[in-house]
C-alpha cells in the first residue's frame, strides 16, 4: 500500500487545527485534471512532510465527478460495499496514539497493550505496534462485503485485504 487519504469538509481549518496541535502538515498546491470528456476536476490536499500516509483531501468539484458513485461503476462481483477498517502499524504505539488523536481530533475508542482503535466516519482505524518500522505503514484493508474471507495475496501484489460480512 502507498498510503491512504482522509477527506475533509474544511481542509484549511483541519490543517490549521493539526498545526495547532504541533503536527507538521501543510497545504499543497491545488490539484486538478480534465477528464476524457472535458469535465474539469479540482481538489485541494494537505500532507505531512516526507510522509505519504495519511494525506488529506477536499474536492472542490462534486466528488462523484472524480469518484463515480453509480451502481454500474461501484458494484463488484466480490460484493464489497465500503471500507470496514484500516490497520496502520507504527513503531511506537503511544507516540502513534498521540499523533492520531491530533490528526483525528478525538481520543482512541479503545486501547490495549499492542493496539488502539479509532472510530472514523463509517470505519475503524486500528493502530498496531511494530517496533521494526521507521514510519507508519498501512498494512491491512478490510472491506464490508457479503462474506468473510481474505483475498489471495498473489492477486493483491502482497497486500493484505480482507472482506468482512456485514
Amino acid at each position: 500500500f502507498g498510503g491512504y487519504a482522509l477527506l475533509a469538509d474544511d481542509l484549511e481549518a483541519e490543517t490549521e487545527r493539526m498545526q495547532g496541535r504541533g503536527l507538521n502538515v501543510a497545504m499543497r498546491p491545488p490539484g486538478g485534471r480534465l477528464r476524457p470528456d472535458g469535465e474539469e476536476l479540482r481538489w485541494r490536499s494537505a500532507m505531512f512532510e516526507n510522509v505519504m500516509t495519511p494525506f488529506f483531501m477536499q474536492d472542490d468539484t462534486p466528488r462523484n465527478l472524480r469518484v463515480p458513485d453509480t451502481a454500474d461503476k461501484t458494484t463488484h462481483s466480490n460484493g464489497v460495499v465500503g471500507i470496514n477498517s484500516i490497520e496502520v502499524a507504527t513503531s511506537e504505539l503511544e507516540t502513534g496514539i498521540d499523533r492520531y488523536q491530533d490528526i483525528l481530533g478525538h481520543e482512541a475508542h479503545s486501547r490495549r497493550k499492542n493496539d488502539a482503535i479509532f472510530k472514523g466516519s463509517g470505519f475503524d482505524l486500528r493502530l498496531s505496534a511494530n517496533p521494526k518500522l521507521d514510519a507508519d505503514r498501512l498494512i491491512v484493508l478490510s472491506f464490508k462485503a457479503g462474506e468473510n474471507r481474505s483475498l489471495d495475496k498473489t492477486l493483491t501484489h502482497g497486500a493484505e485485504i480482507q472482506l468482512v460480512k456485514i
